[in-house]
């Protein structure tokens, strides 16, 4: 020791002073846990079993039969389960459907129209209308309706809107006139306008579509197509190409005929040819209740389908409210009311 130099002696002390691991048993993991409080201990007492062992006893299940262990001839037979009940289709106005922010409500006051169709009833419960939108379009029936009868015909429903008669209004007054009596009272006009005006541009090009083949078979041939061109343009196609080429481009299948596919590409390459069947809705809607109210049903309606999507995919949960909606709300801008049956 003494014949050691200074740090010699340093690095000694220092190495004497460090506790030497311990050992590990093979095949187990460091403690890497902090001790356990007083608290925690005595938590942990009081739950876990005086006798170490019983804690490890393994849990006796039940004996069940299974494919490998059952009888010959056994086989596992779980409980039915109970047949759903088939029901018919809801009507709208049994729907339960959520309230939107902007849906006030209101007590009946005399004046107020009262439907009795059920069709009719569904159509404006879908579109969320109330009696701001029907009294204003009794008004527009009455006004068409010159000899008070309660009904209108043809002739004045299409000279109202400016629109001459051709196979595809006629068509849209057949949807109208149900019972074919050739005219149609406040009910069946409350039901095909609302109907007609919110119609997507494919449903419009989808009713064309029917309107057009004649013979139900899901294609449009080269007559039905010439038709169609030259009746919803008064006789004056607007279509200055031949019949049987334009057949041939969208043709995909080869079959001589255009299903809806191809009928959807031809109205996008020649717009101008189904051009009639879109001014017929801009026209109802101008002098019905107007472009810009048939927007905001439109909007009211579409911000409905995304809050039933928001609810399904949230278990029910409302959507948040946007702060510039709280402030629409304070001051009443945006509300309506729905129709409430009887």
């Amino acid at each position: 020791m003494g014949g050691e130099s200074p740090q010699k002696r340093r690095l000694s002390a220092a190495q004497a002073n460090v506790k030497k691991p311990v050992p590990e048993k093979r095949g187990s993991l460091p403690n890497l846990l902090p001790p356990l409080s007083k608290r925690r201990h005595d938590m942990a007492t009081k739950v876990l079993p005086d006798d170490p062992k019983a804690a490890a006893a393994p849990i006796t299940l039940p004996d069940v039969a299974t494919p490998a262990s059952a009888p010959k001839g056994d086989t596992l037979k779980l409980p039915d389960a109970p047949a759903k009940a088939t029901k018919p289709a809801p009507s709208a106005s049994s729907i339960k459907r959520y309230k939107s922010v902007f849906q006030v409500s209101r007590s009946k006051k005399s004046g107020d129209i009262t439907l009795e169709s059920q069709r009719t009833i569904d159509t404006v419960l879908k579109y969320q209308m109330g009696q701001c939108e029907l009294r204003k379009l009794k008004e527009v029936f009455n006004y068409i309706d010159v000899d008070r009868t309660g009904q209108i015909s043809f002739e004045e429903f299409f000279e109202f809107i400016d629109e001459n008669r051709n196979p595809y209004s006629e068509s849209l007054f057949r949807l109208i006139d149900t019972d074919g009596s050739g005219t149609i009272d406040y009910e069946e006009f409350v039901h095909a306008l609302t109907s007609y005006c919110m119609f997507t541009r494919e449903e419009i090009l989808q009713f064309a579509f029917k309107t057009f083949d004649d013979d139900d078979s899901g294609s449009i041939d080269e007559s039905e197509f010439a038709k169609l061109a030259n009746m919803v343009n008064d006789g004056k196609p607007l279509f200055t190409g031949n019949f049987n080429r334009a057949l041939k481009e969208f043709d995909k299948k080869n079959e001589g005929v255009i299903d809806f596919t191809g009928f959807d590409l031809l109205n996008r390459r020649y717009p101008m040819i189904l051009f009639p069947c879109f001014r017929l809705q801009d026209r109802i809607q101008k002098a019905t209740l107007g472009e810009a109210h048939w927007l905001r049903i439109h909007q009211r309606y579409y911000d409905m389908l995304k809050d039933d999507l928001f609810r399904k995919k949230h278990g029910g949960a409302a959507p948040p409210v946007s702060t510039s909606t709280k402030i629409k709300l304070i001051f009443g801008v945006g509300t309506f009311e729905v129709y409430q049956p009887v």
